[in-house]
């Protein structure tokens, strides 16, 4: 793994990350949940957070805050929106990180075929 985070404090122990989105405000159905969810859930970001904190923590031998600044691409005037990324958000994106790790490490090693969805830029191409 490895992570290009946007803005470090190790001495204060926190790591900012920032993002672009069409609309801040815009929800998204979830049919695994039967439910909406926010921009950050869809794009699955809570996964990319857990793993750059768990490569800053094991880097450094101690915790990490992460933040989230993001800014949208309305006009004339874009929203902007600042949060802390909650703890059940990075545990589950460390939950998928384990659950998928060993496939991963197969296709990479050529054990096993990567597995196509069909409908990413990727597969199609």
């Amino acid at each position: 793994w490895k992570g290009k985070i946007d803005s470090l404090n190790v001495e204060k122990g926190y790591f900012c990350d920032l993002k672009t989105t069409a609309e801040i405000d815009r929800d998204f159905y979830n049919p695994a949940i039967r439910d909406r969810e926010l921009w950050f859930d869809h794009w699955n970001y809570g996964l990319q957070m857990a793993a750059y904190k768990k490569l800053l923590q094991d880097q450094y031998h101690k915790p990490f805050h992460v933040f989230i600044f993001a800014v949208d691409k309305k006009t004339p005037e874009p929203a902007i929106e600042s949060f802390e990324v909650d703890y059940g958000r990075i545990e589950k994106g460390l939950k998928e990180i384990e659950a998928y790790q060993p496939l991963l490490m197969d296709v990479i090693a050529g054990k096993t075929k990567p597995i196509r969805c069909g409908k990413c830029n990727y597969c199609r191409a």
